[in-house]
Formats: C-alpha cells, sequence, structure tokens
C-alpha cells in the first residue's frame, strides 16, 4: 500500500511540475519572437480582442509585465 501511495504523489508532483507549452521564450522582449514560439498565443489574443475590445498588443504589454 505505501508504494501505491508514494508512486502516486511521485507522479502528481511530477505532473505538477510539467509545463505544457515547454520552456520559456527566448527573447522575452521582442513581442513577434514569442509568437512565433507560441503561434497558438496569437489565436487566443485574437478571439480575446473580439471578446472583450482589448488590443492585442495591449495584452501582450501586459503578459510583458
Amino acid at each position: 500500500m505505501k508504494k501505491i501511495i508514494a508512486t502516486a504523489m511521485l507522479v502528481v508532483l511530477m505532473a505538477c511540475n510539467s509545463d505544457p507549452d515547454g520552456p520559456a521564450p527566448t527573447n522575452q522582449d521582442n513581442a513577434c519572437s514569442i509568437l512565433q514560439q507560441r503561434p497558438g498565443w496569437l489565436r487566443s489574443l485574437r478571439a480575446s480582442e473580439r471578446k472583450w475590445g482589448v488590443p492585442v498588443s495591449v495584452q501582450m504589454a501586459i503578459i510583458w509585465k
């Protein structure tokens, strides 16, 4: 029983430390570079702009800060 609990705890710990997007973008001062490395973000930013009216540039500035 202790092995099962220890294994479950290890799996949960490993899942908590995983990053689904991979490592952080290499050049975080360049919004174009970030969006090239994370193409899915632009799609989400545009959807947010349509829904809330906040321009993509403002959203990227908030993320950068």
